[in-house]
């Protein structure tokens, strides 16, 4: 609306010349000045809902990225006199508040898009980052290590974890350390392609990686499958007449 405001502005300024009470109501400069800045600001929100809405593949750490790079924007300094100052801190304070739940609940599933997993911790230490995804790596990957019959149990048991830690953090930094993955590839096939290079991480990235219930594809889909559901049940329906019409 405020976008449409500014691209009339000239046509709506005629209209006002040709009409004496227009010119009572009419916005002075200054308030103009406000809705520039309103459609610049507001013009990033735009953006990240069109591009979550238009994701097929809308993974947690687009997500957490996109809410990042809003913060940065809100971040940024502007002149002293900016006009809608009040307005920015009430948006900036707002979003902050909603990172802090969110920094939590999308650090570990944020590491396993390829994609963006050097994007989407900001200020944040490597062992910092690393620290939380190696607390989460899943005990059946003991399984994987080899055993020896011959060795007693616990001898076995303590090397296993020796040996799980050892390959937790080679497999951590040297995954860290890879150059991020292509904008345009799925993650899932991603971590498939490396499953032989990540054993214990391409595992994991299975669990992780998962398309949020609230984006749009997932929205669509449930649209979408009422009607296909709705659909058979009123075709089940009408050959259960059908055939009844013909016994009868």
């Amino acid at each position: 609306m405020a976008e449409r405001v500014l691209t009339l502005k000239e046509d709506l300024s005629i209209i006002k010349s040709r009409h004496q009470p227009l010119q009572d109501i009419w916005l002075n400069e200054r308030e103009w000045e406000k809705i520039e800045h309103l459609v610049t600001l507001l013009s990033q929100f735009h953006i990240a809902t069109t591009e979550l809405s238009t994701q097929t593949y809308p993974t947690i750490a687009y997500a957490r990225v996109v809410l990042l790079g809003l913060l940065v924007d809100l971040n940024e300094n502007r002149n002293h006199n900016y006009p809608l100052s009040e307005v920015l801190l009430a948006i900036r304070n707002k979003i902050q508040e909603y990172w802090v739940h969110i920094d939590k609940m999308t650090h570990v599933l944020a590491f396993f898009d390829p994609r963006y997993k050097t994007i989407a911790y900001k200020n944040l230490e490597i062992n910092e980052i690393l620290e939380p995804i190696r607390n989460n790596f899943s005990d059946s990957a003991l399984s994987n290590l080899p055993s020896n019959n011959s060795t007693s149990i616990f001898v076995q048991h303590l090397s296993s974890v020796r040996q799980q830690r050892n390959a937790n953090t080679d497999e951590l930094l040297k995954y860290w350390e890879s150059a991020d993955a292509s904008f345009d590839i799925e993650p899932l096939s991603w971590w498939h392609a490396h499953s032989t290079e990540y054993p214990i991480l391409s595992k994991m990235a299975q669990n992780y990686l998962s398309v949020q219930a609230s984006s749009v594809p997932c929205e669509q889909l449930f649209s979408l499958a009422g009607n296909v559901v709705f659909l058979m049940i009123n075709q089940i329906i009408w050959i259960t007449q059908a055939s009844v019409n013909q016994i009868i």
